[in-house]
């Protein structure tokens, strides 16, 4: 992350990623999944916002896939150190 200092993963909070060409699903089961292994933590709403790497992102990804479904699992990194590397991979 950019604008927060954690030391560990998080996962997006949020139902959905608005962008000027319309929203992506974020994949709520896989973002629970991820929840229950107990490595993730939950972005809070301000983090998430104030976050931007994504953004630049979106609306290409939403071009490319077209009129294929697709969900979207933001996860924000922190600042990780070698063994926590390894453990997310």
């Amino acid at each position: 992350s950019h604008h927060h200092s954690m030391s560990r993963c998080a996962v997006s909070s949020c139902a959905t990623y608005e962008t000027p060409f319309g929203g992506i699903p974020v994949d709520r089961a896989t973002s629970a999944a991820l929840l229950e292994t107990g490595a993730f933590d939950v972005m809070d709403l301000s983090v998430e916002e104030a976050e931007h790497s994504i953004e630049m992102h979106l609306p290409y990804i939403l071009h490319v896939m077209g009129a294929t479904s697709f969900e979207l699992v933001p996860i924000l990194v922190g600042a990780l150190d070698e063994a926590a590397e390894a453990r997310y991979g």
